[in-house]
């Protein structure tokens, strides 16, 4: 009960940051059970609990958005249970509760259809893990699913490294405060003693010493001083969810499912959970994976890759990543001219026109999910052959930039407009939020970071302002000297004309900003 109140007292002090995550969402989670065949409660209409929910950072925009699902989240931390339930108050929602309790104490009498919980399984000890499953066990519906994140081997033997270095460091200071500013000098004389070495060591030390540095001072506390940080290895964290009737159903991260360079056995289909379980250790080997969110279910699944295929023929489709050619052109379909599309994770070289042109078509979409029917539609007007015999290598390629991250995948029909109408109207919970904050959640789940003429611009997206009513706003704003108007050469613009025709120019700049970060409504 000790070691409790002080884990408590310590989140009361230093509050975590509480934002939203768009892998926990239940249509991220429902969209990824579909496509490996797995028929969970429609959103809509499910019950959601988030364990370790925090200040509600994450739930509440979600309760806000499907006001038919019911949500309830819990956390140790009395203070920002406070902080949660007076947001909640403000929005006047019903659909949602936050409990002041610990996990050992939480045994509701309902069951839900999808458990939450990020960011605590290893950072608490044995008792409260075996909690976690037995919630997750006893609570969840017959076909509900649990979302469980955690640190994993073997990318996190050199985190544990540092930040057994850390912890030694810091082991004189008692004020959490003092011990993160402590902590962040070592990392600074770390990075500045090994940033010119050149072994392989001092490469993987520096790798994580940048990270750490980008960290808050409540992230250093929390996640890497913390007293408990318990890295599994994924076949440890699946034999600890088998035992208590908890099985594989897939990664949140779908580039996590990709496999690649692995034993026959382990990449012909049907699949079956021992050997997916297996395929995925190899995978956390070959690419020293360091962090894994696991989505748990009731049932023991068999995929077969061509019903994942057919699943995808329901989905909306989203290229999240630009070609590296910024002059990627129609007439570029037809030429030897390699393209290639990359993020962290994935390197897509597409080179035969078939490819070029759906990814052409992707891209000239931008920001907007194409339906799979309106992509089959658009590639029929471009190609003379038959719809089957297109489908057969359009299905491998999306499945391919699907699991690589290239294409974002959602089942349910995205809820904004990226068109700027006569008078924008601004998601009411980003409104909201952006009073007390630069960071809002747009309608993906996504945390979307404002510009400060975005911050001045929100609140007044309200549906009655039209474009000329909001850049008198704004240059109601500049006139008070809240904002200020600069050239190319970042100067001061100081003649009248020129300062109306920039404040014109970036209001529209940055409508056009916000309707593409899926912030505008209807």
């Amino acid at each position: 009960m000790q070691i409790e109140n002080d884990v408590a007292k310590s989140y009361d002090d230093f509050p975590y940051e509480s934002y939203a995550l768009k892998e926990t969402h239940p249509s991220h989670i429902y969209t990824i059970a579909t496509l490996y065949g797995f028929k969970p409660t429609l959103i809509d209409r499910a019950n959601v609990l988030e364990l370790g929910c925090a200040s509600g950072g994450n739930i509440i925009p979600m309760a806000f958005h499907l006001p038919n699902a019911r949500f309830c989240g819990i956390d140790l931390s009395k203070k920002q249970i406070e902080l949660g339930k007076r947001l909640i108050e403000d929005l006047q929602l019903k659909n949602i509760s936050l409990i002041h309790q610990s996990i050992l104490d939480f045994n509701p009498l309902e069951k839900f259809d999808y458990i939450i919980c990020h960011g605590l399984y290893s950072w608490v000890d044995a008792n409260i893990r075996e909690k976690i499953l037995e919630i997750c066990k006893n609570q969840l519906t017959a076909t509900g699913i649990a979302y469980i994140s955690y640190n994993t081997f073997p990318g996190w033997e050199i985190a544990g490294t540092v930040r057994d270095m850390l912890l030694l460091y810091t082991a004189a200071e008692k004020n959490p405060l003092h011990k993160a500013t402590t902590a962040r000098s070592l990392l600074m004389h770390l990075f500045t003693q090994l940033k010119n070495m050149t072994t392989p060591y001092s490469a993987l030390v520096i790798q994580e010493v940048e990270i750490l540095l980008k960290h808050s001072d409540a992230q250093l506390i929390h996640e890497h001083l913390s007293n408990t940080n318990e890295p599994f290895y994924f076949h440890q964290f699946m034999q600890a969810a088998n035992k208590y009737d908890l099985h594989f159903l897939a990664e949140a991260f779908l580039s996590n499912m990709k496999t690649e360079n692995l034993p026959a056995e382990y990449t012909v289909a049907p699949k079956n959970e021992e050997n997916r379980i297996l395929a995925g250790q190899y995978m956390d080997f070959v690419k020293n994976r360091r962090f894994r969110a696991t989505l748990l279910c009731h049932e023991r699944l068999i995929i077969q890759e061509k019903n994942i295929q057919e699943a995808i023929w329901k989905c909306y489709l989203r290229l999240v990543v630009l070609p590296d050619n910024d002059n990627f052109q129609e007439n570029d379909i037809l030429t030897p001219k390699e393209i290639l599309f990359t993020n962290s994770i994935m390197c897509l070289n597409v080179n035969d026109p078939f490819s070029k042109l759906v990814m052409w078509i992707l891209f000239q979409a931008k920001e907007k999910s194409l339906h799979y029917s309106e992509l089959c539609k658009s590639i029929m007007q471009n190609v003379p052959q038959s719809f089957s015999e297109i489908q057969v290598f359009l299905d491998k390629l999306l499945l391919k930039a699907i699991l690589g991250g290239i294409i974002d995948v959602n089942v349910v029909s995205p809820h904004y407009v990226l068109e700027v109408t006569d008078k924008p109207l601004a998601c009411p919970f980003a409104r909201y939020q952006v009073y007390y904050q630069n960071i809002v959640t747009n309608r993906r789940h996504e945390n979307i970071q404002l510009t400060h003429l975005a911050q001045a611009l929100l609140p007044y997206l309200d549906g009655a302002h039209d474009i000329k009513a909001l850049i008198q706003v704004i240059n109601d704003f500049v006139e008070e000297g809240a904002l200020l108007i600069v050239d190319e050469n970042n100067q001061p613009v100081n003649d009248e004309q020129k300062k109306f025709l920039q404040i014109e120019m970036l209001c529209k700049k940055t409508l056009n900003q916000l309707a593409n970060q899926a912030i505008l409504i209807r």
